[in-house]
């Protein structure tokens, strides 16, 4: 269970970062109703799975997509 549940969270990270070009903590606290803090986590974990996928943009203040692909795996409809 717990598997897929931070699977829905990378597939939003993934979405945001494709769909709106960026995505931050504050991004997912809005989107999944958790703190500002949890969204981070969710981020961090992200990142530590798929490291070459976003960076992260100062001036922005949102980790952005990289030249690699994104998103990382199918989602069936």
């Amino acid at each position: 269970m717990q598997e897929w549940k931070n699977n829905k969270y990378y597939w939003i990270i993934e979405l945001l970062g494709f769909w709106e070009g960026g995505v931050n903590a504050s991004n997912l606290a809005q989107q999944f109703s958790v703190t500002r803090k949890q969204g981070k986590q969710y981020l961090t974990r992200y990142r530590a799975l798929y490291p070459q996928n976003l960076i992260y943009n100062t001036s922005l203040k949102h980790f952005i997509p990289t030249s690699t692909r994104l998103p990382t795996r199918r989602v069936s409809p």
